[in-house]
């Protein structure tokens, strides 16, 4: 007698937990008796997609606040280079465009950052990392929801006005221990520095807006050596790692803006500078040109 082997997925367990608990919830997504109790009498999806669809449909239904909030954070965990710290997603929740300062009053509580994106996000308690709760969720707002979520340039726009923060006006760090309380009191610079030409680079070149802020970022030299400073140096002790003086070539050049870069070349109208302005860009802050005068 023939034996047949069934061979499963190695995961198989994985996804029927995931399934199970997305199924769960669901439900406790209702708060009322009653509708906690029409949740469970009416048929659940068995498919995982289908089920996110349910929690993504309760989002979609809450607060206009806490819609929001939500569209933020899952816009971040899905966008982000790396993976967040709760303190960097919450300085990077609470800037809004024009902002030239942070009120610490202005955080969102991890908690609440947790409850408002249903089961989509989990904190790691061993690190404070914000991720999806599943990989298969950031799948799913890829194929689904899409156009949900914010565009990176939103989240370049974030991180271009947070590096113009006045804080920073003061420049580079001069030794190990005020780098230290500039990364400690500052948690989300490090991945402003490092990551927001990452975010601009291809639709957020074309952006007005992205334009603007990076224009003005390039005209600050301190704070251009500061965002210099953070992106290089991964520890306090590496204070010292920065490079001062760069202008906005320097910075076009270093994230591959080419496309904003053949935008100021052609002197197309896209770009919020004049053409005097751009002359002051290209010298400003350069070692090499201290004599210059227009």
């Amino acid at each position: 007698m023939a034996c047949i082997f069934l061979k499963f997925p190695e995961n198989i367990n994985v996804v029927r937990f995931t399934k199970c608990e997305a199924q769960l919830n669901y439900v406790l997504n209702f708060v009322e008796p009653k509708n906690i109790k029409k949740a469970l009498e009416q048929p659940i999806p068995s498919e995982l997609f289908d089920l996110y669809q349910l929690v993504f449909d309760a989002l979609d239904r809450s607060a206009a606040d806490a819609g929001s909030l939500a569209r933020k954070v899952l816009s971040w965990v899905y966008h982000a280079k790396r993976p967040l710290h709760t303190a960097e997603l919450q300085e990077a929740l609470a800037i809004e465009a024009g902002d030239i300062s942070l009120d610490r009053d202005d955080l969102t509580p991890t908690s609440q950052i947790v409850q408002v994106s249903g089961s989509f996000i989990r904190l790691d308690s061993d690190n404070g990392i914000v991720r999806f709760s599943h990989d298969t969720m950031g799948d799913f707002l890829r194929d689904r929801h899409s156009t949900y979520l914010h565009q990176e340039s939103d989240l370049a726009v974030t991180c271009l006005t947070y590096l113009l923060f006045e804080t920073f006006a003061e420049g580079s760090c001069t030794d190990e221990e005020s780098f230290a309380l500039r990364l400690q009191n500052r948690p989300f610079g490090k991945y402003a520095a490092r990551y927001w030409g990452r975010h601009m680079k291809g639709l957020g070149e074309n952006d007005i807006k992205c334009q603007q802020l990076l224009v003005n970022l390039a005209k600050a030299s301190p704070k251009v050596d500061c965002m210099t400073q953070l992106s290089a140096a991964d520890r306090p002790k590496d204070w010292d790692k920065v490079v001062r003086g760069k202008n906005i070539w320097h910075l076009l050049a270093e994230n591959d803006l080419t496309i904003l870069g053949e935008i100021l070349v052609q002197g197309k109208r896209a770009i919020v500078c004049t053409p005097l302005e751009l002359i002051d860009l290209c010298y400003l802050g350069s070692p090499y040109c201290a004599g210059y005068r227009r």
